[in-house]
């Protein structure tokens, strides 16, 4: 199916996929803002204007909000990460039109009650102390951390001690200067017509909008290095190791892919059929890449029985070691070229992940990437392109190690150099 790319009256991007064959479409509207943008004084700020955006409008209060699309059988709900928020809903094609009305109500004309926002607050500061509760949710807030300075190192969901301070006054303002025509777009996948998307759009050009331009460009950032023990009464360690990755529009980007998924993706991967399978050391263990712009991480990640860390990392290490030496050889090259592509055809039935390609593409690259183009450059991918970025990313020291358990640092080190 092709993707047409359209404007509303005010300028804003919407992209529309038209699928007839489904009985639904998938909306979301996107804004260029994450928790990157916020300076110090700001931390949470966008997480916290998206769960305003679901308390009422000029038109819907916030029950309105939560029932309506649910009491026809479909959902709504929304997002923030690092670099971008997207609002989404999805809904029968016969009220394509509610989901269209509810989303661009809900961004261009929330009113941030006051008494709601007390409310929120109340929510927010819940939703950190589950984060807190969860460990993996620690590992990876204090990967950031530790990994990066500034803006891109604080958590998405802020802390709790700002959150409690923040006025509704002040997260209104961050709205109205951040949310707007500059910073936004919209996709929508399925059974609607670009005739439909762009009439209910006039909703949105109703908006007083204040002047919004295009987020500034982030400053340059490196990847730190650090070791870090943080203890928490667990029975398991979770571990983590992460090396320096590529930005999310590096041309290698493809290339990490598959090293991903060699070294630590599913249950074919090198980790997992050493550390669980052949030795069974821990439930699970799996590798990753974050790709942020002009920075990444490429990490490994394992819970496990504190006592097993030197081991596992030694495996670790291992992998590692012949990734860099020796590579990947051509038979798995080619199981690796089938598997990524058959992943990827599989998730294009999913319109979720059709809209979210969308979505990345406008915010990564300025452009949409034809499916068709990613497969050549998959497909493409030689032994020497694998060799030469494992060399050059995975040569080196896990530049950060990270462990949140029972675990202090002196019992990390020892554990660490036992694995040497």
């Amino acid at each position: 199916m092709s993707i047409e790319k359209l404007e509303s009256a005010s300028g804003i991007p919407i992209y529309v996929e038209p699928i007839e064959s489904l009985h639904s479409a998938t909306v979301g509207v996107w804004f260029k803002v994450g928790s990157r943008h916020e300076d110090r004084a700001e931390e949470g700020m966008s997480h916290l204007v998206e769960h305003m955006l679901f308390k009422g409008t000029l038109r819907r209060g916030s029950r309105d909000i939560s029932e309506a699309l649910e009491h026809v059988g479909g959902e709504i709900n929304a997002f923030t990460s690092r670099e971008y928020t997207c609002l989404w809903a999805r809904a029968p094609h016969d009220h394509v039109d509610l989901a269209l009305d509810m989303l661009f109500d809900q961004v261009a004309h929330s009113i941030f009650d006051i008494d709601e926002f007390r409310r929120e607050k109340k929510v927010i500061l819940d939703e950190v102390r589950m984060y807190e509760d969860s460990p993996e949710e620690v590992c990876s807030d204090e990967l950031a951390r530790v990994a990066f300075d500034g803006r891109l190192g604080h958590p998405i969901t802020g802390r709790a001690s700002r959150i409690r301070r923040y006025t509704r006054d002040q997260v209104y303002r961050y709205y109205r200067s951040r949310y707007g025509p500059g910073s936004m777009f919209i996709t929508v996948i399925g059974r609607a017509t670009p005739d439909q998307v762009i009439e209910k759009s006039k909703l949105l050009d109703q908006n007083n909008w204040a002047t919004v331009s295009r987020p500034e460009p982030f400053s340059v950032v490196s990847m730190n290095a650090g070791v870090r023990a943080l203890r928490r009464p667990l029975e398991q360690t979770h571990y983590c190791l992460a090396w320096e990755g590529l930005p999310s529009a590096d041309q290698d980007r493809y290339v990490l892919h598959m090293i991903n998924t060699y070294l630590g993706s599913g249950m074919s991967s090198r980790l997992f059929q050493r550390v669980r399978l052949d030795e069974g050391l821990a439930y699970g263990i799996h590798s990753f890449v974050q790709s942020y712009t002009g920075v990444g991480l490429f990490g490994v990640y394992s819970a496990l029985d504190p006592a097993n860390v030197p081991r596992v990392t030694q495996i670790i290490r291992d992998e590692v070691k012949s990734l860099v030496q020796d590579g990947i050889d051509d038979a798995s090259i080619d199981r690796l070229k089938n598997q990524v592509r058959g992943g990827l055809m599989l998730s294009m039935e999913k319109p979720s992940f059709r809209m979210t390609r969308i979505g990345v593409c406008e915010i990564n690259y300025g452009r949409l990437v034809d499916v068709d183009e990613v497969l050549d450059r998959i497909l493409s991918i030689t032994r020497d392109d694998v060799t030469r970025l494992c060399q050059r990313l995975l040569g080196q020291e896990p530049r950060v190690i990270l462990t949140v358990g029972d675990l202090d640092g002196k019992r990390l080190n020892r554990s660490l150099t036992m694995a040497a």
